[in-house]
């Protein structure tokens, strides 16, 4: 049995403070550890999520082929997975951001002349590039995919509004659209619901436990924004898998981008600024690229905290 020290960080997702954004823990491997071990860590941490850099492992995926040209000399690949103590999520958007901002500092993982990072993870190649690195908070751009959403039919609509208006405490809640992603294996456990724009989507007290009714693990709420400035606003809710409310989701934003992007007539690479008003809040600036399914995600992240610890390796 071996005791290693292993490198760990805690970040703030789309957030330049402290004390803002969503936090992610953000642990580095040299090799993978016992399936156990990934839960009993992000247990230990009980972030919002645990992002694990590993080596990669030369994957391939369905669609992508194995010399896809990118350039080695600027680009660093590696593998990425994300637990909550209980839940091995197959994609993070927070998470995948705070490991981007950790590793882009590291100049041996990562030296000056790499521009783009690639991670394999359980369905598909992540990535990230970071924006204006002369900044003194440069700005993350993730790379994630698309999906469209579909208007669920009347019964479900119904359903689905019943049990808003319990968890909002408002039974006039008025909803303006309900849909779901369908057929793609991670996102089919989506929901949409877009309220109307005369809702206080931040002010609502929501009662998070309502949405263990919906046959959905991520309850997307969102609504346009309030000011010219921002183009859409949002919230979302996962207490099927622990989370309460998510304070600021990355993933969330693979519909949202597409849905907003044609509901308010925006053109492939148009950039748009989302805010999540949960009581943390985030700011974050999407754009579409509805050609090759991909949203390109953007934001700042801030470290909190970092250090060692220790872990033993049979």
């Amino acid at each position: 049995m071996t005791i290693k020290n292993v490198k760990f960080f805690l970040v703030n997702a789309f957030t330049s403070t402290a004390y803002g954004g969503n936090p992610a823990a953000v642990i580095f491997l040299d090799e993978p550890l016992p399936e156990d071990a990934y839960y009993k860590i992000a247990g230990n941490f009980n972030q919002p999520m645990a992002a694990f850099l590993l080596p990669a492992a030369g994957r391939v995926y369905e669609g992508e082929e194995k010399d896809d040209p990118f350039d080695l000399s600027t680009t660093k690949t590696f593998a990425m997975r994300w637990f909550t103590p209980t839940f091995e999520a197959p994609q993070c958007g927070h998470a995948t951001l705070a490991l981007a901002h950790e590793l882009f500092q590291d100049r041996d993982l990562a030296p000056p002349t790499a521009t783009l990072l690639r991670f394999e993870t359980m369905h598909c190649i992540f990535s990230a590039r970071r924006l204006s690195p002369l900044s003194a908070t440069p700005k993350i751009q993730v790379q994630l995919p698309a999906h469209s959403v579909t208007a669920v039919d009347e019964e479900e609509f119904q359903k689905m509004k019943n049990i808003v208006a319990k968890a909002s405490g408002k039974q006039d809640i008025a909803i303006r659209f309900i849909g779901n992603v369908k057929g793609e294996i991670g996102f089919d456990v989506y929901v949409l619901v877009e309220l109307d724009e005369q809702e206080d989507l931040g002010g609502i007290k929501f009662d998070t436990s309502a949405f263990l009714e919906t046959p959905y693990i991520v309850n997307i709420m969102t609504k346009a924004g309030q000011t010219p400035e921002i183009a859409y606003e949002t919230r979302m809710f996962a207490p099927k898998i622990g989370v309460s409310e998510d304070h600021v989701c990355g993933s969330a934003n693979c519909l949202l981008a597409p849905y907003w992007a044609q509901k308010l007539g925006k053109k492939d690479g148009e950039e748009m600024s989302a805010k999540q008003v949960s009581q943390r809040a985030g700011d974050l600036w999407t754009e579409v690229d509805m050609v090759n399914k991909k949203v390109l995600l953007s934001g700042e992240a801030t470290t909190f905290a970092k250090g060692e610890f220790t872990i033993e390796v049979v």
